[in-house]
């Protein structure tokens, strides 16, 4: 008697579920792609792209009019392909979304500054964190009061790669990985284009400034100092050898956050004598009445003058 229960179960069960079929799946599919196509298309901003070529309409030269061309051509078809869209998509709405998204692809990508080999880049993976994640989650500060000093120094999935043929099928090719889950920030390639600076963390997980060649040999510590609490950043390259470098040199921190976060200060270092010398003198004093003489300074530039150029934070309560 059981078995025949059983046996009536599972047909009651056969009966109540709905049925699938291959139709059903590329329906789906379908679906998916229009979805897909939809966001795509929600995305060009034909003003953006005007504005963008009469920037470089200069250095496009002769391509200036084609692309020109291109661009009418895509404004007079984005309203039509966006009403067919929001409907039920035919295989030609389909074919214009497709069409309209090349010549989208086409124009953007005429930019003269992709006329060029190479591109370094840090990649970062983020699984499932991709479309929600900001700056932090890829090596950046967490906020504009402090700098690396703060971040997370766990949990990275980081490399740096060369980026070629940027118009065509982009090819990665790998230049450093570190063993460990640990970030890579402050990419700066030398003017020779031989050799890269960039942050990371050491063994004790605490942040040094790192040399690369862009081959991918030669990784080295930039800068070595005998003080095991000395910790570096945000370095760049100085016309006469020297880099220039943030650094948590006066362990001092920022005022309004009670002293949490380490202010930078900058330095500068010469490779070939060990020399480390101090550049500013920021937030000496934990005050209460802020002194809008002691900013905190990050982002050093290197150029090729006797000058370093940084950018410095001010107290947003200071007038």
């Amino acid at each position: 008697m059981l078995r025949y229960k059983v046996y009536l179960l599972l047909a009651l069960l056969s009966c109540s579920l709905p049925a699938f079929s291959t139709a059903d799946g590329v329906d789906s599919l379908r679906q998916i792609q229009i979805n897909d196509l939809k966001t795509q298309i929600g995305w060009v901003n034909p003003s953006a792209m005007r504005a963008y070529l009469d920037d470089t309409k200069q250095s496009l030269g002769d391509k200036a009019p084609t692309l020109y061309q291109k661009l009418s051509e895509l404004e007079a078809l984005l309203p039509e392909v966006r009403q067919a869209l929001s409907a039920t998509a035919s295989d030609e709405a389909i074919g214009n979304a497709r069409k309209l998204l090349a010549l989208k692809r086409e124009i953007m990508l005429a930019n003269p500054l992709l006329d060029v080999d190479h591109i370094v880049v840090a990649r970062y993976r983020l699984g499932h964190k991709s479309r929600k994640a900001m700056g932090p989650s890829m090596g950046t500060s967490t906020a504009n009061y402090n700098s690396l000093f703060s971040n997370s120094r766990k949990g990275y999935d980081a490399e740096i790669d060369i980026l070629s043929d940027l118009r065509g099928e982009v090819k990665s090719e790998r230049i450093y990985k570190p063993e460990a889950d640990v970030p890579v920030s402050d990419i700066q390639l030398h003017w020779d284009a031989d050799r890269l600076l960039f942050s990371s963390l050491d063994a004790n997980r605490k942040w040094q400034i790192y040399e690369i060649k862009t081959d991918g040999t030669g990784l080295h510590q930039k800068i070595t100092v005998d003080e095991p609490d000395l910790e570096f950043c945000d370095a760049n390259y100085l016309p006469d050898g020297k880099v220039v470098a943030t650094t948590n040199i006066g362990y001092n921190g920022v005022p309004c956050v009670h002293g949490d976060d380490v202010v930078a200060n900058l330095v500068s270092y010469d490779p070939e004598t060990r020399d480390l010398r101090r550049l500013t003198f920021d937030q000496m004093q934990l005050v209460t009445n802020r002194d809008p003489e002691r900013p905190h300074h990050v982002h050093p530039l290197g150029i090729h003058r006797p000058d370093t150029l940084f950018l410095p934070y001010r107290d947003a309560h200071e007038s």
